[in-house]
Order: C-alpha cells, then sequence, then structure tokens
C-alpha cells in the first residue's frame, strides 16, 4: 500500500486571472467536445466548482474544462483554490479527479424522475441529449435519416409553410386548458430542494394563459413579441432561426418568436422560484404580500407552495389585476387569495398593518418596462429616478414593514438598469428604503436567469439580487 502522505489545509477558492493558469501538458485526457456544453453551464450557473491548480506554478490539476470554457466565453477571471502539492501528486489527484467519477453509475428510474421535471432545454444543458432523454422518459425515438439520403422537404418549404400556418392562426399565445394548468401547477408543486428549481420554468404557462397582453407591453427601446409578429421579414427570420438552431418548428415557437430582430417581452417571475421562497420563508399556515403582483409568476408559485395559508396581491393596471382574478376564480383559490387593484404607494397603510408573515415581490426597475399606458403606472407618474424612489419605492418599503409583522421577513427582487444609456442604481435604492421604512438588510441571494434587465454581471454570468429584509 502506498505511504499517505500528511496534508495541510489548502486555501479556499479565490478569483484569479485565467492567465496565469498552465494546463497540465501531459493530460491524456480528451475534453474537446465537453467544452460547449460547459461554456453553456457556465453562462447559466456561474462556475459550480472551481479550478483546481498547483500553487507552485498554477499548473491545472482539475478542471481543464472549465478553463477552456472560461476562454471561450472571453471570461478573464475564474475560480481557482490552489494546493500544494508536489509534481508526482498533482498528476495523481488530476488522473482520480477523472477517472473515479468513472465508477459511479445512474440510477435510470430515479434520473428519469428528475429530468421528467425539467424542460427538454435544461435537460439538454445537463448535458444528456435528446436521445437519452427520450429513451429515459420512454419515448419513442425520432428515425434519422442515412447521411446522404435525400429528405422530402427542404427547409425552405418548412419554413414557409410555418409562415403560412401562423399567418391564418395568428401570434401564439399561451393557452393551457384548465386540465391542463391543473396538472402542471400539481407538477410544480411536486418540485423539491435539489430539483432544479432555480431554473424551472414549470407554472410560467399557466400565468401567461391568463395575461396574453404580457406580449403587447413593451420594453424600452425594444418592440412587443406581438408588435413584431406583424412584420413578415421578422416572422420568416424567427421560423429560420427556429428551425437552425432548435431543430424543429413548433406549434407554439414563442421562445424564437420573442427574441428576434429587437422585440423582447416584459419579463414574469418565475412560478418554481416564488414557491420554493414561500416554503422556505412562510410559516406554515401564514399569510403572504405580493406588493406587485404583475403578471401572476408569484401568484402560481403561491398556489403550488401548499404551506400559505393567504396571499394578497397588489397591482394598479386594470387589464393585469382582471387576468389574475379569472386566474385565482377558474382555479379554484377565491377563498385564500386577496387582490388589490390600487398601486401598492396608494394602499392605506393600516388595512394591512401587521397581517403578514412573509413579503416577497419583484417591483418595476423604474422605468425599463411598460406594462400598460395607465396613469396609475409608476413609470407613467414618476419620470426620473429620485422621483420613482420616493415617490413610489419608499412608500412600497414602508407598506411591508408595516403589514409585517415582528420578525418577519421581506424579499425584493431588483436589479440595476440602463435606461436610455444611463445607469439606475436600483440595489442602492432598494436598500437604503428599506433601512429608513426600518428593516435591517440581513442578506442578499443572487440568482441566474435566462434573461433579465438589469447590469450586474458576476464574471461574464447574468445575475439578479434577492434582497432579504427583516422586521426587527
Amino acid at each position: 500500500m502506498a505511504k499517505q502522505k500528511k496534508t495541510t489545509p489548502d486555501s479556499a477558492a479565490t478569483w484569479e486571472d485565467a492567465s496565469v493558469l498552465m494546463p497540465w501538458a501531459d493530460n491524456p485526457r480528451d475534453n474537446d467536445d465537453a467544452v460547449e456544453g460547459v461554456a453553456n453551464s457556465i453562462k447559466r450557473f456561474g462556475f459550480a466548482a472551481p479550478i483546481v491548480a498547483r500553487k507552485a506554478d498554477g499548473m491545472v490539476i482539475a478542471g481543464h474544462t472549465r478553463l477552456k470554457a472560461a476562454q471561450r466565453l472571453g471570461l478573464t477571471k475564474v475560480p481557482v483554490r490552489y494546493m500544494d502539492l508536489d509534481p508526482a501528486d498533482s498528476a495523481l489527484l488530476a488522473l482520480a479527479d477523472n477517472k473515479l467519477s468513472e465508477a459511479a453509475s445512474w440510477d435510470d428510474d430515479a434520473l428519469a424522475s428528475i429530468i421528467s421535471k425539467l424542460d427538454e432545454d435544461d435537460a439538454l444543458l445537463a448535458g444528456f441529449d435528446a436521445e437519452e432523454v427520450r429513451s429515459l422518459l420512454g419515448e419513442d425515438l425520432p428515425v434519422e435519416a442515412e447521411p446522404g439520403q435525400p429528405r422530402p422537404f427542404a427547409d425552405s418549404d418548412i419554413v414557409d409553410a410555418a409562415f403560412d400556418y401562423f399567418r391564418a392562426t395568428g401570434f401564439p399565445y399561451r393557452q393551457l386548458a384548465l386540465h391542463v394548468s391543473m396538472q402542471e401547477i400539481n407538477k410544480l408543486s411536486a418540485l423539491e430542494e435539489g430539483d432544479g428549481w432555480r431554473t424551472s420554468n414549470l407554472g410560467y404557462h399557466v400565468a401567461d394563459t391568463y395575461h396574453p397582453h404580457r406580449f403587447h407591453a413593451t420594453v424600452k427601446d425594444k418592440r412587443a413579441p406581438a408588435e413584431a409578429f406583424e412584420e413578415d421579414a421578422w416572422l420568416r427570420q424567427s421560423l429560420e432561426l427556429a428551425l437552425e438552431y432548435g431543430g424543429a418548428i413548433p406549434a407554439g415557437a414563442y421562445g424564437y418568436l420573442s427574441l428576434t430582430r429587437g422585440a423582447q417581452a416584459c419579463s414574469n417571475f418565475r412560478p418554481a422560484v416564488a414557491m420554493m421562497m414561500y416554503r422556505r420563508h412562510c410559516p406554515e399556515g401564514g399569510t403572504a404580500l405580493d406588493t406587485s403582483t404583475g403578471y401572476g409568476g408569484r401568484l402560481v408559485g403561491f398556489f403550488a407552495a401548499n404551506n400559505v395559508k393567504r396571499y394578497i396581491g397588489i397591482d394598479p393596471s386594470v387589464e393585469t389585476h382582471a387576468a389574475n382574478v379569472q386566474m385565482t376564480s377558474e382555479l379554484g383559490f377565491d377563498e385564500s387569495v386577496e387582490l388589490i387593484n390600487l398601486p401598492a404607494e396608494d394602499v392605506p397603510v393600516d388595512e394591512l398593518r401587521d397581517s403578514c408573515d412573509f413579503a416577497f415581490t419583484s417591483p418595476p426597475y423604474f422605468s425599463k418596462e411598460h406594462y400598460c399606458d395607465e396613469p396609475t403606472q409608476s413609470w407613467v407618474r414618476y419620470k426620473t429616478p429620485e422621483s420613482w424612489r420616493d415617490g413610489f419605492l419608499a412608500p412600497v418599503l414602508a407598506l411591508q414593514f408595516a403589514a409585517l409583522r415582528s420578525g418577519a421577513l421581506s424579499i425584493v427582487n431588483i436589479a440595476d438598469v440602463k435606461v436610455s444609456g444611463k445607469l439606475v442604481q436600483l440595489e442602492e435604492f432598494v436598500v437604503e428604503a428599506a433601512l429608513a421604512a426600518g428593516f435591517e438588510h440581513v442578506g442578499t441571494e443572487r440568482f441566474t436567469l435566462t434573461t433579465r434587465f438589469g447590469a450586474n454581471q458576476a464574471e461574464g454570468v447574468p445575475t439578479e439580487p434577492m434582497f432579504h429584509f427583516l422586521k426587527p
């Protein structure tokens, strides 16, 4: 048996210039095919693990693929954990890091259960190809054409047919039947810690079914998807992208129809993230307050959470309020939901005083998104960042403070944005407003998003903060 060497604790990971790292010249592992997948993972989640390098010379021990992916993404800094090892032990650890993982095997039933809760794109991001996903789920695999075998339909023919289809049927709004929405919420409710809830889109289509007007709202300097859809050249390009990058044009090709040639939909909150925040921070049988209900993402999260007894939501938009009322009624949550159709800054404080156990919201990002043109909208009322902070944000935080019971938590998701080329420091605004209201700032949790409007970038990975404020 080889003699075990005495080791000393090594330093925690630190962000270092990628240029100081030196790949192991004798690395026997061919990882080029994995670089693209790891790069996509880093873009989505950041670095889940640091690169391990030898302290003496910066030689990479573990993480060659992560380093190549970072270089492909143009990242100049990477997380590095240095270890004080001699060349022989460095080589041994490098081999073990790759070889020992091969001894593990998959529990196919458990794996299929997890994969079934993910969107197909998320499963692909995790490294599974389409055939593996379909095989795990027991779905029939498509028959691939032999190399050189002619296809019956050219891509141009498919795009032409899809163009005629969408011109005949109109914009592909989400339109889930009630029983499908019920099943979607059940599937969302079944998610647990570790099930990929941070990036899950479960429940998103339920909210969109009741809020088709989201696709008519505008992001500053962008066109609404429903507006851009009417332009023939735009629609054709969207369909070509769907076929080229997605491999197919589905009947509801919303993802491509909303992101092509300067079109962008106003955001909605992920119901899965909202559900987990309720489960983590709202006491059993408690009341949750949402001072900016919006397009119903957090409301759907409440439907699925099970532990929260009552939801109070506030929104000034007449159309959005009516949509949330309809969704709540049709899904059978009338008795546990109270929806207030007022600007949050106009709600009398005494109506909610000491009635809530948790507050969770994501307010408008100043004037970045124009949900509608009603005079009650904060972007219409307050034309400058400072007037928006004083007239909207500060009163909303004061309302939350008054509504919460002592010891309760408020979580606010908001990020800095650029409006007309100027940075608006909304993160600083919200902390100042919360402290002025009487809250204590007890932490900030960051999470990655597929799309965002904030200006924060953590080593090239798009993130947004959720500020945690405690009422003493």
